[in-house]
């Protein structure tokens, strides 16, 4: 049997299947911009490699110079929130865009990764193609008769090849450290309106927070106590756990809703000669449970200036008493409002 039209049938079918493959995906060249104020984000050598990595490139560059399609990117900043404009422009002029994608807490490396994979899905797109004719099946030789014929059966050439796509990786953004610092002033917890400093430290995700706080209280108010008239006091040290949502309002400003546990002391003194200490009926512990909600101003991705507000109900009052009078007792309702500067660093 003569080998020569298997090898000729052998070599179309390769040359048929590898052009399939080579056109499956249209080459674009990339236009890359950073807005002003954004230059520590990645650069257009970066944003090419991680389209790479989606597309299973495999050393062959995403982008053309030379192509007529276009990819535009756009990374630009608007307040606290980065921002990723992509559009796509094929051969023909057709032009596609996809949603802006952005990253609240300002992580570069975090807006790159989720920007590659949305400019990958459009030079790329999920799904199955436009239609396509089926290549046309060489016919079958003919053989003249009375001869029999040996002729190798036709064969149709081979559908192209669907390359998989990757599924797109969860993310996996870091959370970030915080530290804070506040000055206020409390109402309910110790007698009259006094001022309060607190200290705390926590871990910041991209909208959720966890922060444990030490708050220092101490509050006074004059009453008359025979035969004249005292202060009385009280100092509050308590212990607080926070866990925080925040929701990014327009420019730099951010709301934010807490819950908020608290475990505290109370510290009674008045002031006056032959007066004995302060008694408490109860435990001077206090327990309290409320809810916090506060306007956040970021500067940038490492401060932030917040105003917020606090209500804690405290479950069981304790009275004080002063030579068996009782002198004041813990409101059922304690309130706070605070000034607070918080500050953000990278753990890796």
């Amino acid at each position: 049997m003569n080998p020569r039209p298997l090898l000729g049938a052998a070599l179309g079918l390769a040359l048929t299947v590898s052009t399939s493959i080579a056109a499956a995906r249209e080459k674009y060249r990339l236009e890359y911009t950073l807005a002003p104020g954004v230059d520590m984000c990645a650069g257009a050598e970066d944003f090419e490699a991680a389209v790479g990595a989606v597309l299973l490139s495999k050393g062959e560059p995403p982008f053309d110079p030379d192509a007529k399609g276009k990819l535009s990117v756009k990374i630009r900043r608007e307040g606290a929130t980065l921002w990723a404009s992509i559009s796509l422009e094929d051969a023909k002029g057709r032009v596609q865009t996809t949603d802006p994608v952005h990253d609240p807490v300002r992580r570069c490396d975090q807006l790159l990764a989720d920007a590659a994979f949305a400019a990958a899905m459009l030079m790329e797109p999920v799904g199955p193609s436009a239609p396509e004719e089926p290549p046309k099946e060489a016919p079958a030789p003919v053989c003249p008769p009375p001869e029999p014929c040996n002729c190798p059966p036709a064969i149709p050439a081979a559908a192209p090849r669907a390359i998989a796509r990757p599924a797109r990786p969860a993310s996996t953004t870091p959370p970030r450290a915080l530290m804070l610092a506040g000055v206020g002033l409390d109402w309910g917890m110790t007698p009259g309106l006094g001022p309060s400093l607190s200290l705390g430290a926590g871990l910041r995700w991209r909208s959720f927070s966890m922060a444990v706080e030490g708050r220092f209280s101490r509050g006074w108010e004059n009453l008359r106590i025979a035969p004249s008239e005292r202060e009385i006091g009280g100092t509050t040290i308590s212990g607080l756990v926070a866990p925080c949502a925040h929701r990014p309002l327009s420019g730099r400003l951010q709301l934010d809703g807490c819950a908020v546990v608290a475990l505290g002391w109370v510290a009674p003194h008045v002031s006056g000669p032959n007066l004995r200490n302060p008694e408490f009926e109860r435990s001077a512990v206090l327990f309290s449970a409320g809810l916090r909600t506060g306007l956040g101003f970021l500067a940038d991705d490492r401060f932030a200036l917040r105003a917020q507000g606090e209500a804690l109900l405290v479950p069981l009052a304790s009275r004080m008493f002063v030579q068996g009078r009782e002198v004041w007792s813990t409101s059922h309702l304690a309130l706070s409002a605070q000034i607070v500067a918080v500050s953000y660093f990278d753990l890796f």
